[in-house]
């Protein structure tokens, strides 16, 4: 035996679990890392390496290559990635696995072949390791160890 106010009560909670579950979050343009294009014919091939999965996410493949064009501008290419869909995904350039001393390369990770343009405080000597991360939960779904072709 409902009383109305016990009614509407819950009609008022079921509408408004139902309508926060269908809410769809809109990133801003500038939110989002563009994408470059380059020939990587016409620049010279620096460091590359193959991705592997995380314990969490083993099925993670792909190549990722860093080019440098006549200018000394920077491009890392990634090739064939499969990768899990997960929240929050990014691109880092680190020092290791552990995301030591990162630099976010993109705020994006797409399944296939991507282009970013790496940022010249990013020092290669050092920021060798590119991981996909999910940002949100802090976990690795996949790296690639970058080494002299």
């Amino acid at each position: 035996m409902f009383t109305t106010m016990k009614y509407l009560t819950i009609l008022f909670i079921a509408t408004f679990a139902l309508a926060s579950c269908n809410k769809v979050e809109e990133i801003a343009p500038e939110d989002v890392t563009p994408e470059v294009t380059i020939d990587t014919a016409t620049q010279t091939l620096l460091l590359s390496g193959d991705f592997s999965g995380s314990s969490a996410h083993p099925s993670t493949t792909g190549k990722a290559k860093i080019f440098i064009d006549a200018n000394n501008n920077r491009t890392l290419v990634i090739e064939n990635l499969k990768v899990d869909n997960g929240p929050d995904l990014r691109i880092y350039l680190a020092e290791d696995t552990a995301i030591t001393n990162f630099v976010e390369i993109s705020n994006t990770v797409k399944n296939g072949t991507n282009s970013f343009a790496i940022p010249s405080t990013v020092n290669l000597e050092k920021q060798k390791v590119v991981s996909i991360w999910c940002k949100a939960f802090s976990v690795s779904f996949g790296n690639s160890s970058l080494v002299k072709p």
